[in-house]
């Protein structure tokens, strides 16, 4: 009476005898309450959901918040964390004021899961990085309706690696923000992007110290993977770069018609020309200029070193300039040879923010003015205070000679 028939006993026997991985794959398709109902099974199945690499929890089960609530906290606390490759979290908003909560979502993203959110459209990951004992921080983001995704990450002291991967095919808005990360790499892969932020201002060295070797060779990764990051969202119609001088092989930019640029380096013009020469369509642009001054460029690259040579180039414009004056941190301004098309056919309004008209801001802005040939309006936005300063700027400007005849000149002090 109530026994197992024997071919069902020898049926079960069978899969008893399957290797763990099998079984484990066989019980990630289960809801997780599922497959921990299986340790009744026999001693051979007592630990095996342990190792199951996908977590699935759903409340519509648990009529009892605390008897949902300690049915994940027993799963995450005998589960084998490390092996998670996805983790399914369904509940009512009620939870959400648990502390708890936030414990399971710190646990999947601390091994370095975030995969499969089917129905999430809006993503914001914003937070500051400790010195976590770990060899390097993964994230996996697969969600196929993601449509907004904002990675805002700080740290001072976190000198592992971070990388972030996304798969979500739906994915039109990027704002990204890594203040402090020295080791960095974004894989974005869908061509869907219309809208980008990226933030990328370099580690900073604290003031009076020299950069050693092993700080180039950084800085030679940071600027690389930067220039990889433009291949992921080469499609974008709306970009908004704040970045150090970045030289190499920028990937065409087709469909961008809006570009804001910040650049924290003095020699900002060629990579200026650069992005215009790489986006044919471009018909508005606004870019400003900040000077930051935290290094000191006296050492050497290495005989040999392996650094590629777009930021050995990079790099000699930054000794050059190391230790020149406030007033002299400029670099002379160097036409490209051919006009970008997107100067003489494109653009249609243009704005300069924290003009301070140094010579090779004048030579710039001049050159602007004269090949913009469908050109409507160029703002000007300074902070010259007195009448007299004002005064030398509009005379200035009034002498500049102009591509496009309907061009505005429109001065903000």
């Amino acid at each position: 009476m109530g026994s197992m028939p024997k071919n069902q006993e020898r049926v079960s026997d069978r899969i008893s005898a399957l290797p763990s991985e099998v079984l484990c794959h066989i019980l990630s398709f289960l809801p997780t309450n599922y497959a921990v109902r299986t340790t009744v099974l026999s001693k051979r199945w007592k630990n095996i959901w342990t190792s199951v690499p996908n977590l699935y929890f759903c409340d519509d089960d648990y009529p009892e918040v605390n008897d949902f609530t300690a049915f994940v906290n027993q799963v995450l606390d005998s589960h084998d964390l490390s092996r998670i490759q996805k983790f399914h979290l369904h509940c009512d908003d009620d939870y959400f004021e648990h502390p708890p909560v936030d414990r399971w979502i710190h646990a999947a993203i601390e091994r370095k899961v975030l995969s499969y959110f089917p129905v999430l459209e809006d993503l914001v990951i914003d937070g500051f990085l400790d010195d976590y004992d770990v060899e390097s921080l993964d994230i996996n983001i697969s969600a196929p309706a993601l449509k907004t995704l904002v990675l805002s990450i700080e740290t001072e002291n976190f000198d592992e690696d971070f990388k972030l991967c996304t798969n979500s095919p739906k994915l039109e808005s990027l704002d990204v923000r890594l203040y402090g990360l020295s080791n960095f790499s974004l894989s974005i892969n869908e061509n869907s992007v219309v809208k980008a932020n990226i933030d990328l201002p370099y580690e900073e060295q604290p003031s009076g110290e020299s950069a050693d070797v092993e700080d180039i060779h950084q800085y030679a990764e940071q600027h690389d993977r930067a220039i990889a990051i433009f291949k992921d969202i080469c499609n974008v119609k709306y970009l908004s770069l704040s970045a150090h001088n970045l030289e190499g092989d920028l990937p065409a930019f087709d469909n961008l018609n809006q570009l804001k640029l910040v650049l924290f380096d003095c020699d900002y013009w060629r990579f200026l020309t650069k992005l215009l020469q790489r986006s044919p369509n471009l018909e508005h642009l606004v870019f400003e200029h900040k000077v930051q001054r935290s290094y000191s460029y006296s050492t050497p690259i290495p005989a040999g070193s392996l650094i590629s040579g777009a930021f050995v180039d990079c790099y000699k414009e930054f000794v050059k300039c190391s230790e020149c004056n406030e007033e002299d941190f400029e670099h002379e301004f160097y036409p490209p040879e051919i006009v970008p098309i997107s100067l003489s056919s494109h653009l249609k309004t243009i704005t300069v923010n924290r003009y301070k008209g140094t010579r090779y801001e004048v030579q710039l802005v001049k050159y602007l003015l004269k090949n913009g040939e469908v050109l409507n309006k160029m703002t000007i936005s300074t902070e010259v205070t007195s009448d007299e300063q004002k005064k030398a700027l509009f005379e200035e400007f009034f002498l500049f000679q102009r591509g496009s005849k309907t061009c505005e000149v429109d001065m903000q002090f």
